[in-house]
């Protein structure tokens, strides 16, 4: 039996180093491919080493930068500072960014528009060639994590400092031209382009929501530019052309307007989770402030404003439970129809709508969250119920056919996109259901590496033979999966710096602020520890001297007691005195006496002095002196 329970115990070990061995292996792995995808020249990540231009995806470097702080704290500083470089004289922190010099009207192999069609020359102080929308605002949450996962030296402190007044101003610029007008969505951020949000262009929910956009575009006999080739066959294009081109008339629509005041143009778009990273980011931005406070740091405008911060965040909260229906017990998003404040709300299934936005969540507790314990119930269990389009059988997630989902299929967009499976990671982590979120882990980190079936992650990442259809060591990251895996992998959408960071990301957990100026306990209880440290001692002071003086006490008395010698040539002390002494003397007459001669006296061995006296020898010459 014993031998038993030992070779358990073993085996269990012996999985348990395999599973660290391979999760370190994919780390590395993780880290290879972005140190591969940084362009130097630039100072940035590409988000594919694929693409045929360079240019920067704001949303895929936040990731990247915030992968790199667990692993190198000086590049993912760099990363996340080459984002904030583009920010516009208005706030703005555009999505993406191509190098000096580059004047095409698209970027080539992408589905996106290029300097030619953005019209941004001189927008940003900088000098940067950028775009004129806005990415998704995760920059407050990957600043305070940078932080807590560095030195939280000087440097750090400083790079702080800096990034929290350029967030305030980025933030400033959502909410003063970006927020929604119509009252139902008061104090909810609009985005004002597809390229814009956390979801693929290429989705069934981008095709839905650009419908009031292709009505208007035909209306206004909106003439394209000529899309080239290697535009139409990348593989996040859309299924049709008029989709695409309304993308376009919609951007034509921001450049005209100077990307200022965007509620003239049709595209117009409420979406549960771009809010929901938003209202993470705003708390990132207080939690910024308290600790530069801490450090007694100068907290420029961020500081000054502290209140409208905290106005964001409450207005963000607000307006995420106006979205929530509990009908279907999630959150929906709505799109504008006609008119500034005329909106409809779009049936596609999206799933990362479902439980993505638990990432607003900030896990402490119902008064705080987006919703509370009816609607957090009602996400949830939209997450695990088998039957419903989206849920975690039948979304995007599923990668095994199930009979329950095939009714499904047709309007569940079945697309694994990367960023929202950390999104959704993490949220399940802040309300505790760690276990789901587990799952999340192993079969998003299986899909993005193209490992089939997923359930035999640690295997085939141990042997690579099934990794991908390359036969070599290294996963093919890719940027999205498909459930019929009919579209990808191809070579465009192969090693994705997105794949690569945020399955770095699902195999660690947030940082914690762990540096402090402030003492580690209260003035209060400092106070109540000396008072309490001079009682203890003013004790001990007390007890010694009441010992000393009984010891005192007790010596003078054996010495009129107790016959013993404390030693030769002692003059002092004892019945007994020295021969040299008694000579000094003389004779003494003696009471009691009938001669002064002195009688003989046998000799007799010392009496033993007993304990009382054994105590009295040792201490007697320390009584003296004190």
């Amino acid at each position: 039996m014993v031998w038993r329970i030992l070779w358990l115990l073993g085996a269990l070990a012996t999985s348990i180093g395999q599973e660290t061995c391979y999760l370190q292996s994919l780390q590395e792995r993780c880290l290879d491919l972005l140190s591969e995808n940084l362009v130097e020249s630039v100072g940035w990540t590409v988000p594919s080493n694929k693409s045929a231009d360079i240019y920067m995806d704001a949303t895929t470097s936040l990731v990247v930068s915030l992968t790199w702080g667990y692993a190198d704290e000086e590049a993912a500083w760099r990363e996340f500072e080459a984002v904030l470089a583009g920010q516009w004289t208005s706030g703005l922190i555009p999505a993406q960014q191509v190098p000096l010099g580059d004047d095409s009207n698209f970027i080539e192999g992408t589905v996106y528009a290029g300097p030619g069609l953005w019209d941004t020359a001189g927008l940003s102080p900088a000098g940067k060639m950028t775009a004129g929308f806005s990415g998704l605002p995760l920059h407050g949450h990957v600043a305070l994590q940078l932080y807590n996962l560095g030195r939280q030296d000087e440097g750090a402190e400083a790079r702080l400092q800096d990034s929290a007044d350029k967030l305030f101003k980025y933030f400033k610029f959502l909410f003063d031209h970006r927020a929604a007008t119509a009252r139902d969505f008061e104090g909810l951020i609009l985005s004002t382009h597809p390229w814009e949000l956390p979801i693929p262009v290429e989705s069934p929910f981008i095709a839905e929501a650009m419908a009031p956009t292709i009505s208007a575009m035909k209306a206004a006999g909106y003439s394209p530019p000529a899309v080239p080739k290697s535009v139409k066959n990348a593989p996040n294009y859309p299924d049709n052309d008029d989709i695409y081109n309304a993308m376009l008339f919609q951007l034509d629509c921001l450049a005209r307007q100077a990307y200022g005041e965007v509620h003239g143009c049709p595209f117009a778009l409420v979406d549960p989770l771009y809010n929901a990273v938003l209202l993470r980011s705003v708390r990132a931005l207080e939690q910024i402030i308290d600790v530069l406070d801490e450090l007694r740091l100068s907290t420029g405008s961020a500081g000054s404003n502290r209140d409208e911060v905290r106005r964001w965040s409450d207005s963000l909260v607000e307006g995420l439970q106006r979205l929530f229906d509990y009908s279907i017990g999630t959150y929906k998003a709505f799109i504008k129809t006609s008119g500034a404040d005329s909106y409809g709300a779009l049936d596609t299934v999206q799933f990362a709508v479902h439980y993505a936005t638990l990432y607003g969540y900030d896990g402490s507790g119902c008064t705080e969250a987006l919703a509370g314990t009816r609607e957090l119930s009602d996400l949830l269990e939209n997450l695990v119920y088998a039957e419903k389009p989206g849920s975690f059988q039948c979304g995007e997630y599923y990668l095994a056919s199930d009979a329950a989902c095939d009714a499904y299929n047709a309007v569940s967009n079945a697309i694994l996109w990367m960023p929202s499976l950390y999104f959704a990671q993490r949220g399940l982590i802040y309300v505790g259901e760690t276990g789901t979120a587990a799952s999340i882990q192993r079969q998003g980190i299986a899909s993005a590496c193209r490992i089939a079936p997923w359930d035999n992650f640690d295997t085939d990442m141990a042997h690579s033979s099934s990794i991908n259809s390359r036969n070599d060591t290294t996963p093919n990251f890719v940027r999205v999966a498909y459930a019929d895996n009919s579209k990808y992998p191809d070579e465009q959408a192969a090693d994705s710096s997105m794949a690569a960071a945020v399955s770095y990301l699902l195999t660690v957990e947030d940082g914690a602020n762990t540096r402090t100026d402030s003492p580690p306990i209260s003035h209060e209880l400092t106070f109540t520890l000396m008072v309490i440290e001079l009682v203890i001692a003013f004790g001990i002071g007390v007890t010694c001297f009441v010992f000393s003086t009984n010891l005192i006490r007790r010596l003078q008395k054996s010495e009129k007691e107790i016959p013993f010698a404390l030693g030769e040539g002692d003059p002092l002390v004892g019945p007994h005195y020295s021969d040299e002494r008694k000579d000094s003397m003389g004779d003494i007459p003696l009471a009691g006496r009938e001669s002064q001669e002195e009688p003989d006296v046998e000799e007799s061995e010392p009496q033993d002095p007993g304990e009382l006296g054994a105590m009295l020898q040792t201490y007697t010459p320390y009584l003296r002196l004190w």
